[in-house]
């Protein structure tokens, strides 16, 4: 049985030449030895700790009023809302199904935004049809 030395990743590692091997060329005991499983446990750390500080993203004020004092502040539910304020509170969180409607506010603006939003649009289809019929223009005949 012969066994051979060599470095690797700055650590002395013994080869056994009758050792299985792996699709890197490298003995089983080499690759243990050399810490690739180190690395790939430092790889799985990073990703669960990514998650836990997705997880625990605190979430954001769907609720925002005015108090007496004519300081606005930002409640995550309805029931957060102080009593007397809480008539007046306006959503700001998102909306779509299972969301509340938008507030008479938000309804002006998404109005307003429509047709500039629409002329904007035709714009940028206008100006991409004069790009691509000058293009054609320039190209070489085939």
């Amino acid at each position: 049985m012969e066994a051979r030395s060599f470095k690797e990743n700055g650590s002395i590692v013994e080869e056994n030449s009758r050792a299985p091997i792996n699709s890197r060329g490298r003995t089983i005991e080499a690759t243990i030895r050399s810490g690739q499983r180190g690395t790939t446990m430092l790889r799985l750390l990073v990703i669960a700790l990514g998650l836990g500080v997705v997880v625990a993203a605190p979430a954001t004020a769907q609720y925002r009023y005015t108090n007496d004092k004519g300081v606005t502040k930002e409640a995550q539910y309805k029931l957060d809302v102080p009593e007397p304020y809480r008539d007046a509170a306006i959503w700001i969180g998102p909306t779509g199904v299972g969301k509340p409607a938008l507030s008479e506010d938000q309804r002006q603006i998404k109005e307003r935004w429509g047709p500039v939003q629409k002329r904007a649009d035709d714009a940028r289809k206008a100006d991409d049809a004069r790009n691509a019929a000058e293009r054609q223009r320039l190209a070489p005949a085939r």
